[in-house]
């Protein structure tokens, strides 16, 4: 089954409508492509994995029926975050705008 389906209606009502057109679709894949690129840079430049002991919601550590040993569990730090310039010009360029595309689209006039 597709996940975008295509449709004709009639409209009947007021209402508020976005329509998905080649042009949307187009700004958000080129959107996504710039966001995937700075993950990847994210991912091998800064990322940092620590183990920490499992709380439960009192904050005590939770303990493994088992082994009697505290449970553990990966936190992710990003220590620090560089973007080159190309892929911050593509990001001030493709992805910044389409995000004021969308939330211009319902701001009050």
């Amino acid at each position: 089954m597709k996940k975008i389906q295509v449709s004709t209606v009639k409209q009947t009502a007021d209402v508020e409508v976005i329509y998905v057109n080649s042009n949307l679709i187009s700004k958000a894949i080129k959107s996504l492509v710039a966001l995937e690129e700075m993950d990847c840079t994210i991912e091998n430049e800064s990322r940092r994995v620590d183990e920490v002991p499992e709380v439960d919601a009192e904050g005590k550590p939770v303990v493994d029926g088992l082994t009697g040993e505290v449970k553990t569990k990966e936190i992710e730090y990003y220590e620090s975050l560089y973007i080159n310039g190309p892929m911050l010009e593509r990001i001030h360029k493709i992805v910044v705008p389409f995000i004021k595309e969308l939330t211009n689209a319902f701001e009050e006039e």
